[in-house]
């Protein structure tokens, strides 16, 4: 029965253009409940528009063609009306959004992901977001033997992603472009994979340029091998850093507890002395006071960036500097406290000398 009418009329398009926004509407409701406490919805009655296009599915006879123009209007409103919401919603929501969602139903989740696909003109924000959402629906969370929390691609995310797309090979560019830009993009990757700290991730800009490369990409991102060349490099950028800032936290912590048995030690030494009768033991005092506060103080940050992790995470995907300018705070309380132990074991070896 489809054959009969032009593509754009078929019961089975209209029924599957029907799924795509109906998932987004109620998507977008959820979303706005959950993290603006808010809700715009569309002046279109989408319940209603669901019945209709549902009977024109189900029914076995032939749809006179005036009913079909008329809902395929129905839902090119709808189309619009959403879009107009959808702008209202910048890919930060989204990741706040799943952050708290962790689990979902991959076949609404495909829904969206091919509202993204087939959603024209297209912006920055609509591949920011479906460079997400295709992530998560090629994608699970497990936690590996060291107990960090890490993403792996399922087996099938090429034929997942080719799902969503409504076009043929032919309306993708051609085969050379696609194979010029997936080694560009595994180049990338490589470059990724090899970094083993924070300093050489942030100083060599790899998140900038990766980030700078999807832009480039222009349409040639919406392409399914492609997208799933994107998916592959984004599992691996947060595998690393979710490797690296465990590493970092570990460094850190073992700092902090070098330092405070170091202050501990200082402080024993202090208090083994006899009543202060010398103008260097008092500041002596006064330093290592002032050292405990500072490690108190570090000690807190710590405890501050534990509660944390996921806001701090966030961060650096959004722009690449949320940890790092942690981290250098964090490392510049270690280095003043440092200063400040350095300078209470120079004014005990003065005053030992000055004793003797």
């Amino acid at each position: 029965m489809t054959d009969e009418y032009p593509y754009e009329l078929s019961p089975k398009r209209l029924a599957s253009e029907m799924s795509v926004l109906w998932t987004v509407s109620q998507f977008f409701t959820s979303l706005q409940a959950t993290m603006l406490q808010t809700e715009r919805s569309t002046t279109v009655n989408m319940r209603e528009l669901y019945q209709r296009v549902e009977a024109i599915r189900t029914v076995p006879a032939q749809i006179p063609m005036v009913v079909l123009a008329e809902t395929a209007q129905k839902l090119h409103q709808a189309r619009i009306e959403i879009s107009m919401i959808d702008l209202q919603l910048p890919p930060a929501i989204f990741r706040r959004f799943f952050e708290r969602v962790t689990s979902y139903d991959r076949t609404l989740l495909r829904n969206i992901v091919r509202y993204y696909i087939t959603k024209s003109p297209k912006n920055d924000q609509d591949r920011d977001k479906l460079d997400l959402l295709a992530t998560r629906l090629c994608t699970h969370f497990f936690q590996n033997e060291q107990g960090i929390k890490v993403m792996s691609v399922l087996e099938n995310t090429r034929q997942l992603l080719e799902d969503c797309f409504p076009g043929s090979a032919a309306d993708y560019p051609p085969v050379n472009i696609q194979e010029a830009t997936l080694l560009t993009l595994r180049k990338l990757a490589r470059s990724i994979t090899e970094v083993r700290n924070f300093n050489t991730l942030i100083e060599g800009k790899l998140v900038t340029q990766m980030r700078q490369t999807k832009i480039e990409l222009g349409e040639n991102f919406y392409t399914p091998a492609i997208l799933n060349e994107v998916v592959h490099i984004n599992v691996i950028v947060h595998n690393k850093f979710q490797e690296l800032y465990g590493m970092e936290q570990a460094r850190l912590r073992m700092e902090s507890a070098r330092l405070m048995r170091s202050s501990l030690a200082t402080g024993r030494h202090v208090a083994l002395g006899s009543t202060p009768r010398h103008p260097t033991l008092t500041q002596m005092n006064e330093l290592t006071i002032q050292m405990q506060r500072l490690m108190q103080d570090f000690k807190q940050d710590m405890a501050t960036r534990a509660l944390n992790d996921r806001q701090i995470r966030l961060n650096l995907e959004d722009d690449n500097m949320g940890l790092a300018n942690l981290i250098r705070n964090l490392e510049d309380s270690l280095r003043r406290s440092r200063e400040l132990m350095e300078e209470v074991q120079g004014r005990l070896l003065k005053l030992s000398s000055t004793e003797e």
